[in-house]
């Protein structure tokens, strides 16, 4: 089935995706490399749907070399990414043209996001703002206030109940580039895949 040209496999890979598939299969041949890619394939009715194919090289017998593989079923969670991504872009786009600092982070409490406006705010540039972990934003007393809030919004997150547009709000203060501190308001909610699963935060 993994012969090219093969309508069963080659022949039903997104063109798109095709180049790396052939090379990722040609290292696996070749080099006995790892198979490990996402990619489209159409399926019998017509619709193209993601996959992971994670394949290693078993055995060759008679210049025939053998593979085992797993296809994964990925289509859900790239629609989720690309619902995510959909709505990151319209955040971006409010924030770059309003005064207050927007910015967004994920689960692990990294910037994903941070508006212009926070150079007029701290001095810092948007880039040297985004490598910044949540210690070099905050003074150490807003910092805990913070990961306090933090640990207590995940809690009512693992309820079967709870308000999945529930939003917070806190006065942080911050350290601006020249040392200097400025208090804020932050009011914040999470970000969620369509599932309700909390992807990220808003603030």
């Amino acid at each position: 089935i993994c012969k090219e040209g093969d309508r069963l496999w080659f022949g039903r890979i997104h063109p798109d995706d095709m180049e790396r598939v052939q090379e990722a299969f040609k290292a696996l041949i070749e080099k006995k490399v790892q198979f490990d890619i996402e990619y489209r394939i159409e399926r019998k009715d017509g619709k193209w749907i993601w996959l992971h194919n994670k394949s290693i090289a078993t055995y060759e017998k008679d210049g025939v070399m053998y593979a085992n593989g797993i296809f994964s079923d990925i289509n859900e969670r790239k629609r989720n990414e690309k619902a995510l991504q959909e709505r990151e872009r319209d955040y971006r786009l409010l924030a770059e043209n309003v005064g207050d600092i927007i910015w967004t982070m994920n689960m692990n409490l990294r910037f994903t996001y941070i508006s212009p406006s926070v150079t007029r705010m701290r001095g810092y540039s948007v880039e040297e703002a985004m490598s910044q972990g949540l210690e070099e934003v905050l003074t150490p007393t807003s910092l805990e206030v913070a990961m306090k809030t933090f640990s207590e919004e995940m809690a009512i997150e693992n309820m079967e109940q709870k308000d999945l547009f529930r939003s917070w709000t806190l006065e942080l203060e911050q350290i601006c580039k020249d040392g200097s501190t400025v208090w804020t308001e932050s009011k914040m909610t999470f970000l969620r895949d369509p599932d309700g699963r909390a992807v990220g935060i808003l603030g």
